[in-house]
């Protein structure tokens, strides 16, 4: 039994690191052209929009991952949802690359 749980721990604790590079690929696509390459939204388009920097700073975001499911899926204001673009996985894999920028 001790050696599932670990095995288990394991798993759950490697599994963000292990989406990350997917993440980042699947970020680059569809979320850099806003938020910036690394959340930080210095983008022209970022600009164009005239929003609230602060709302698209993804480094300054204090969302959970939860809310940034939900965004990310169904979109919020001038932002387009995904949910019919990118798998759930991919939609998680971006979630955990974002949440490892806020730590840089």
């Amino acid at each position: 039994m001790k050696r599932y749980s670990v095995i288990l721990a394991l798993v759950l604790f490697a599994a963000p690191a292990i989406a990350i590079p997917g993440g980042k690929a699947d970020y680059n696509a569809k979320c850099a052209g806003c938020h910036g390459a690394n959340g930080n939204m210095q983008t022209k388009k970022a600009r164009a929009l005239k929003t609230d920097a602060g709302k698209l700073s993804l480094k300054a975001s204090k969302k959970n991952k939860a809310e940034m499911i939900e965004i990310v899926e169904n979109g919020k204001g001038d932002m387009p949802g995904f949910k019919n673009d990118l798998k759930k996985e991919q939609i998680l894999a971006i979630i955990y690359y974002v949440m490892a920028l806020r730590k840089k």
